[in-house]
């Protein structure tokens, strides 16, 4: 395979992008800009209202099997969590709040990080950017931290990148528009605050 660190027009990085629909507000634009690099071949597989709590409703770990299978990716990109904090569903039922929900969310998100690095894929797990909603902020705050703890514990390792600041403001709070590197000021939030 193409040394992953000298990607060619001809031997391109294959990249996944894996997420949900705040992971497809991050997967659309950095799809084109990997491809506008001539040398990254990326493939995006976001769905919007799922997540890692849920699998009834969509089985993320089934269809990051069927990517890694058809894509066959050296780097997997997910951003993931912006519907998570909910119930599980029994029986029994694990509320969201109670003690036993971050080690169940714990070890989901450890099996999706062992799916993606599986066939030696290198792992980046983005967290979810600062909210409008104080309430809904604090949720996404738990959930990065159980996902920089899994992404810590990872063997082999996986890189969180947070995004409060990149994605917030300089201290780490919700804003829906932000100073780009060209010294543009472009939103990146929808109106809803999500």
């Amino acid at each position: 395979p193409p040394n992953p660190k000298d990607p060619t027009a001809a031997n391109p990085l294959r990249v996944l992008i894996i997420g949900d629909s705040i992971g497809l507000d991050l997967g659309g634009p950095l799809q084109s800009d990997l491809a506008q690099t001539g040398v990254v071949s990326a493939a995006l597989d976001a769905r919007e209202s799922t997540g890692l709590t849920r699998p009834d409703y969509f089985n993320w770990p089934a269809e990051l099997s069927s990517d890694i299978d058809r894509v066959s990716p050296q780097v997997v990109v997910i951003m993931m969590g912006a519907n998570d904090a909910q119930d599980f569903l029994g029986p029994p039922d694990v509320p969201y709040t109670s003690a036993q929900w971050n080690t169940l969310y714990g070890q989901r998100v450890a099996q999706f990080m062992q799916i993606a690095g599986s066939k030696g894929a290198a792992v980046v797990w983005v967290g979810m950017p600062p909210m409008q909603n104080p309430g809904l902020n604090a949720q996404m705050a738990d959930l990065n931290g159980v996902a920089q703890q899994q992404a810590a514990a990872a063997h082999p390792p996986v890189t969180f990148l947070g995004t409060d600041r990149s994605l917030g403001t300089a201290q780490g709070g919700y804003t829906a528009f932000i100073t780009n590197a060209g010294g543009q000021v472009v939103n990146v939030r929808t109106p809803d605050g999500d």
